[in-house]
This record gives structure tokens, C-alpha cells and sequence, in this order.
């Protein structure tokens, strides 16, 4: 069976100076007056970066991962959420146009899977508003935007390493970005910020998961390990829509040295990873057009030479998803649910958002597809969806 993820994580690079590297690497993408701070996640630095700000409200996009509302409400921020555009999965402007917003909001520009979110629109409705702008980048590394890096619009952006992401590493990382060097100091030198020493635990568990990860990741290994959790267990995805109830101590933990390493080592070989994945999108976005009841974020076509993307979305229309998804594991691949629950307290206001959770799987998507892998992947979908637009 073709499986939901495969991962393959670099060699950690014997170094010194660890820091002083990966803020290199950094600088060659973001420019030489980028400033960067390391996080273990992602979310740990959205937490940490909206500590830092004066603002009592925050404007999520309603599609995305539930842990952006956690860092949010972590923070001791109201969220308010609006709608996104279905092309895109992203927020739509015309209706962040419509909140009465000011200098004490913040709102949070989500490159949902990687695919660009249209900054130019919501970065004019902030300056007109003197709201402040933050780009949530966890998604999208190596996602090209006019010329440029995504996260270089916002008073800062955050970004995410994990093993599902295009820097893979297995104990989680993330690091934020900003040209603010007000706010960089704020957060190096919030009290919480690195306060707490790396978990013995949760290192052993990511050493665990590196391992178990290049097992499962072979298609026989996946097709027993789909059976155990999915189908002897009746599990359909690891995600719940219930919120964590406190801060995890994992937000202020300080990454370790190996991971540190680890996380370097996925920065030097980036190039490699991020054109692997852009040719896989084009071969997606070619085979899959024309489908009866698949719809592919198609619109970004011209422009997937320049794409980042972490997963290959696809959403589901005229056709029961889970007959579609039966369908293909039928045919040997297990695509992803992501995603799969409106945020808490969006359902009601954000339609688009509760239809894209109820309609998106993702495709496997990762670099280390065989030519034949893909074909069987695609063909999969084909003949699960039965039919031609």
C-alpha cells in the first residue's frame, strides 16, 4: 500500500556553532536583515511572537490546524475567524475587509499547504486599518510569492520542521522571522522563552519515531500498519477537535543540540526537496484535470514552478469523501485526512471552511515517490472517481 507519508530525514551535521549555521541557511533565504529565533514548533513560536505583541484580538483564517487557535488563545488572544475562499483555502479579504478593524488586531495570513495567500490584498486592508500583520508560513517553506520568500510581508512569520513537513525533522522544530528588531528582543527576552530544559522523554520518543517512520514509510510494513490503527481499529486520523486546556510545557522547552543538528542538515539540502516536490505537483495538476468529482487548487498551475507545498489537497464534490476514500484503499493507496473539523466556534459564520473540512483528503505526497508510485497513485484516483467532467 502506498502510504500517507514516507519520510526520509537527513544525517544531523557534526558541527559547531550550530546556531550561528542555521542562521546562515536562514539569511541566504530571508536576507541578510532577517532575524530568526528558534522554537521546538511552530505553534510555540506563534505563541511566543503574539506574547510579544500588543493586541487583543486575532483574525484567523476558519481553515487551518487547530493548533493556531490553541498558540492564540495560549497567548491571551481573542480569535475571530473569517471565511476562506475555496480556490485557495485561504482567507478571503473581501470579507476581512468587512471586520471593523484597528491598531490593537492582529490578523494571521495562513499559506494553507504551501499555496501563496493573497498578501498584497490582506496586507493593504491591514495598512488601511493599522491592524497587524502575521504570516503563518508553517506550510509554506520554499513557497516562492512574487519574487520572493513567503514570509516577508508580516511584522513577523512563523515556520515549521517536522516529519511531515519539507524540513523533516522527527522532534519537531520551528523558528520565527522578522526584520523587527524591537520585537525579535521582545521575545528572546520574554522570561518563558527557552525556560524550561529539553524532555529525556520526548527526545527518546522522537528517536522512536525516526525509526518506526523508515519502517512503516516501506509499502508492505504500511499496508500491515494501515490494517492494525485504520481498520482493526477504527481509527480514520490521528486528529481530535477537542483543544488543549493549558499551555504544553513543550512551548518552552529549549530545542536540544541534536535537534538542532538534525534541523540544519534538512536546511542544506532544501533545494533538493522543494524541487522534488514541484514536479510531483505538476505531474498531480496535469493527470488529475478534467476529474468528475475531484476538484485540485488548479488555479495555482501557472504558477507551481514556484510552489512549496507540504501536502497535495484534493476535495471531494458530487461523491460521498469516504466511498471515495474506500475507493482508493481498495486500490492500494491511503490518501490523508487533514483538517477534518471546523475550528471551534467558526462553524455557524465560516460555510466555506465546514465544506472544505468535510470534502478535502490529501493525496501521498512526498519525494521519495517512484515514478511507478505515482502512476499507481493517479490512476487510483481515476478510476475511484469513475468518470471526466
Amino acid at each position: 500500500m502506498i502510504g500517507r507519508a514516507r519520510v526520509s530525514f537527513e544525517k544531523p551535521l557534526p558541527c559547531d556553532r550550530v546556531e550561528e549555521r542555521i542562521g546562515g541557511e536562514l539569511r541566504a533565504v530571508f536576507g541578510g536583515d532577517a532575524r530568526t529565533l528558534l522554537f521546538p514548533s511552530g505553534r510555540s513560536a506563534l505563541y511566543f511572537g503574539l506574547r510579544s505583541l500588543p493586541v487583543d484580538r486575532v483574525v484567523l483564517p476558519a481553515f487551518t490546524c487547530k493548533a493556531v487557535l490553541e498558540a492564540t488563545l495560549f497567548a491571551s488572544k481573542k480569535p475571530l475567524f473569517v471565511d476562506v475562499d475555496p480556490s485557495t483555502c485561504a482567507m478571503y479579504p473581501v470579507l476581512l475587509a468587512r471586520l471593523p478593524l484597528g491598531p490593537r488586531d492582529a490578523v494571521l495570513c495562513t499559506h494553507q499547504y504551501g499555496f501563496p495567500a493573497p498578501v498584497d490584498e490582506i496586507e493593504g486592508i491591514c495598512r488601511r486599518t493599522g491592524a497587524v500583520l502575521i504570516e503563518d508560513c508553517a506550510a509554506s517553506f520554499g513557497t516562492i510569492y512574487k519574487g520572493g520568500p513567503t514570509g516577508l510581508r508580516g511584522r513577523f512569520s512563523v515556520f515549521s520542521a517536522d516529519a511531515f513537513k519539507m524540513l523533516p525533522v522527527a522532534a519537531g522544530m520551528g523558528f520565527l522571522v522578522t526584520r523587527d528588531g524591537n520585537l525579535a528582543a521582545a521575545v528572546a527576552n520574554d522570561p518563558l522563552y527557552g525556560s524550561a530544559s529539553p524532555s529525556p522523554v520526548n527526545e527518546a520518543r522522537a528517536a522512536v519515531k525516526r525509526v518506526a517512520l523508515g519502517i512503516v514509510g516501506r509499502p508492505f510494513w504500511y499496508g500491515v500498519f494501515y490494517t492494525l490503527r485504520y481498520r482493526f481499529a477504527k481509527v480514520k486520523n490521528g486528529e481530535r477537535p477537542a483543544l488543549e486546556g493549558r499551555v504544553p510545557r513543550g512551548y518552552h522547552e529549549r530545542p536540544t543540540a541534536g535537534r538542532k543538528r538534525e534541523f540544519l542538515a534538512a536546511l542544506a539540502s532544501r533545494k533538493q526537496r522543494i524541487e522534488k516536490r514541484r514536479r510531483l505537483a505538476r505531474y498531480y495538476f496535469h493527470e488529475l484535470r478534467g476529474l468528475s468529482h475531484v476538484r485540485t487548487l488548479d488555479s495555482f498551475c501557472a504558477v507551481n514552478d514556484e510552489l512549496g507545498l507540504i501536502r497535495f489537497p484534493v476535495f471531494i464534490e458530487g461523491m460521498d469523501r469516504m466511498e471515495f476514500y474506500r475507493g482508493c484503499v481498495r486500490r492500494g493507496i491511503d490518501p490523508g485526512f487533514v483538517f477534518p473539523f471546523p475550528l471551534p466556534g467558526s462553524e455557524a459564520a465560516c460555510p466555506n471552511a465546514a465544506r472544505l473540512c468535510e470534502s478535502v483528503l490529501n493525496l501521498p505526497f512526498y519525494e521519495g515517490l517512484t515514478e511507478k508510485e505515482m502512476r499507481a497513485v493517479v490512476d487510483s484516483v481515476r478510476s475511484t472517481d469513475g468518470g471526466k467532467r
